[in-house]
């Protein structure tokens, strides 16, 4: 099973054709449009019935969109955290995740994950589950004495039996990313690592890879992260 993660930066239904090169079974897009509300028809023909969509604006939210013949299912999730989207795909559990400012600063990226994370929710130990998205964190950014740091995240997903697949890939430790996923301002001096696909103990990482800024930057600053995942 091929999985894309891409906070696109906006105006998806024009961008979303990008994607086809990779030929996902699944695809978690931050800051994309509603297909239900857009006036693009070839957006919504794309977007099709087989996808859940969250947001406040109908231009600018969280999307997971099957290309598969699985049934597409909304779970229920915590309402109080905005961006946080778990569905069923068949048998696999699959959650959206894009986490944000908010004005309390313990809910603040990082907080806000470990919030959603505390505690873990039912499917989260599913073997097949798989966690995803734009973190909006990273162990570089870790606090000393703060309980919701991003390791204390990763902790809660790696005791709940999931694996990040690109830390796998590469055998390297949180915050020692080679591969940036996202370059404040499109900047090339300001590249992070800040999304992520983990998968529980049902799935093995075949292979990860994180798009290049020389391709993707012209749409946006984060590029998308694409994980290929067999069944163990």
């Amino acid at each position: 099973m091929r999985i894309v993660t891409w906070n696109c930066n906006g105006g998806f239904w024009r961008k979303y054709t990008h994607l086809e090169q990779f030929a996902a079974d699944v695809l978690v897009i931050q800051e994309c449009n509603d297909p239900a509300q857009s006036k693009d028809n070839a957006y919504r023909k794309w977007a099709g019935q087989n996808y859940a969509w969250i947001g406040h604006s109908a231009n600018k939210g969280l999307g997971v969109f099957s290309r598969t013949d699985r049934g597409l299912t909304k779970l229920a999730s915590v309402q109080s955290q905005r961006f946080f989207l778990p569905v069923r795909i068949g048998e696999i559990t699959v959650c959206g995740v894009w986490a944000h400012k908010a004005h309390d600063g313990s809910l603040h990226y990082c907080g806000q994950t470990h919030s959603y994370l505390s505690p873990p929710p039912d499917w989260l130990s599913d073997p097949l589950c798989i966690f995803l998205g734009d973190m909006n964190s990273s162990a570089i950014w870790d606090r000393p004495n703060r309980v919701w740091n991003h390791s204390a995240s990763v902790k809660i997903l790696n005791e709940s039996g999931l694996t990040s697949a690109y830390h796998h890939q590469h055998a390297v430790l949180q915050g020692a990313e080679i591969h940036p996923s996202f370059y404040l301002h499109r900047s090339g001096q300001k590249p992070y690592h800040i999304d992520y696909i983990f998968h529980g103990r049902g799935w093995a990482t075949q292979h990860c890879e994180i798009g290049s800024p020389d391709q993707w930057l012209e749409h946006s600053d984060h590029m998308p992260v694409v994980a290929d995942l067999t069944l163990t």
